[in-house]
């Protein structure tokens, strides 16, 4: 037993990713997880009122719950981009990408439940 290990809770041990319990094992996310990319529509696919829904940075609120209401212009896009891009109940989202390098990775969204109505969501 290390130092470091004596300093830790009863039942947790150090790792790469810091002190987690002992009874947990670090992995890989692919190894545990389906990854999916979203994808960026063409301008030309855009619509502000009507066709696929897609989920924006600023649908992601506070206690990282995904938001479905519209959240302005530009929210639709006219064609289906497949199926492996619509969001799914349980789905686990994660900003990978923006406009503002300071919140990569700080924003993650879990999808509780899709509305039942027929509008399928994209990442964006």
């Amino acid at each position: 037993m290390t130092e470091l290990d004596r300093e830790l809770p009863e039942g947790y041990k150090m790792t790469e990713l810091g002190p987690l319990p002992r009874a947990w094992e670090v992995v890989k996310l692919g190894d545990v997880a389906e990854l999916q990319q979203g994808k960026t529509p063409r301008r030309d696919n855009y619509d502000d009122s009507k066709g696929f829904r897609i989920i924006k940075v600023k649908d992601f609120e506070n206690g990282n719950k995904v938001s479905f209401a519209v959240s302005g212009d530009r929210s639709f896009v006219k064609t289906d981009l497949g199926e492996r891009y619509i969001i799914k109940n349980g789905d686990s989202l994660v900003l990978s990408a923006a406009h503002s390098s300071n919140i990569v990775g700080q924003k993650i969204g879990y999808v509780d439940e899709v509305p039942k109505e027929k509008v399928f969501l994209l990442l964006n």
